[in-house]
């Protein structure tokens, strides 16, 4: 897993030095464009209920999947922000959700599918990648 430290909302941060003390996370990407995303937040909101007291829990808002009129493609992190903002809202999601910079260098480090997954060590080892 490369380095990285993201903004969350609400003043936090998301650093792979903290999985040390955080434990295992579950790290997914995703943005309000992109379907994939939309369809799986019932479930990814049913698995923090059933785990959350065990595995952190983070949604990386990453570049719009299809930006347009309504939604268009950020250009700075205030931007971003604001869309994972409406993406959280939108959805409901009572954990945390991270930002990844304008030019998306966590994603595009990782996949370069806006919807995967990752399931992190304590160590920062990637053991489950979808």
């Amino acid at each position: 897993m490369p380095e990285f430290d993201l903004p969350t909302l609400g003043g936090g941060r998301f650093r792979y030095g903290d999985l040390a003390t955080t434990g295992p996370a579950l790290l997914v990407f995703g943005s309000a464009t992109c379907p994939v995303t939309d369809n799986a937040a019932a479930g990814l909101n049913e698995l923090y209920r059933r785990f959350g007291d065990s595995v952190r829990f983070v949604k990386v808002n990453v570049r719009e999947a299809h930006p347009g009129e309504a939604w268009p493609q950020p250009r700075t992190l205030a931007a971003k922000v604001v869309h994972a903002r409406r993406l959280r809202d939108h959805h409901g999601f009572a954990f945390e959700v991270a930002v990844d910079d304008a030019d998306g260098t966590l994603h595009r480090a990782l996949s370069p599918t806006s919807n995967s997954a990752y399931i992190l060590g304590a160590d920062g080892t990637i053991l489950f990648r979808a």
